[in-house]
């Protein structure tokens, strides 16, 4: 891993307010970028060396996702939120072998080296021009689709070939920051009708 953030999600599963099993050790998180170290004997689509952004997880086979709307992955809950691997197994134990809850959205990043679902990884390519360690993880996306964006969570969004990018944030340096870095359409935070501009602005994948 080379750079993390905080997102109110932590905070609410530090506190109880999301379901995390307590009194168990727990390693959160799940905005960051980093380095592929080591590939599954399973994984397809990563190399060794390729420089990565870590997203959501969704289990590729339900009826939404192989229609390409992993947001609403049949499995979505057990698989960012379950602290376990589908199969049951914990993707991170203590030295003395005590189970750890991780496995947040398939990544769990509060460490150095992050056991992560191929699914929450978007690889940039070993010889990308982005230099991770200044790819600041951000706010984290909504995941319908109208939430603030982060400059990694723009570059994910881009890779996985979203048709419109919506960033929206107070500070218009980051806006123009968003677009250089592929977002279709910016708005400020203090817009009044900020919800309508959204709801304008993809109104053409309504229902979809």
């Amino acid at each position: 891993m080379h750079a993390t953030g905080i997102c109110n999600t932590d905070l609410a599963c530090m506190v109880g307010k999301l379901p995390v099993e307590f009194p168990n050790p727990n390693v959160l998180d799940h905005e960051g970028a980093g380095v592929v170290r080591k590939v599954g004997a399973e994984v397809n689509h990563v190399q060794v060396g390729d420089k990565a952004l870590l997203s959501y997880s969704f289990c590729r086979e339900c009826r939404a996702c192989k229609s390409n709307t992993p947001a609403y992955c049949d499995k979505s809950f057990q698989l960012n939120f379950g602290g376990r691997r589908l199969d049951g197994s914990r993707t991170l134990p203590l030295e003395d072998g005590t189970d750890i809850f991780s496995n947040i959205f398939g990544q769990s990043l509060f460490c150095r080296l992050a056991v992560v679902n191929q699914s929450s990884l978007v690889t940039t390519g070993a010889r990308s021009i982005i230099n991770v360690p200044d790819v600041k993880p951000g706010s984290f996306v909504t995941i319908s689709g109208a939430g603030s964006v982060g400059s990694s969570a723009i570059v994910a969004a881009k890779f996985r070939q979203a048709a419109i990018i919506v960033a929206i944030d107070i500070n218009t340096e980051r806006l123009e920051l968003a677009k250089a870095l592929g977002a279709t359409h910016t708005i400020l935070g203090s817009d009044e009708h900020l919800v309508e501009r959204v709801q304008e602005i993809c109104q053409p994948y309504n229902g979809v």
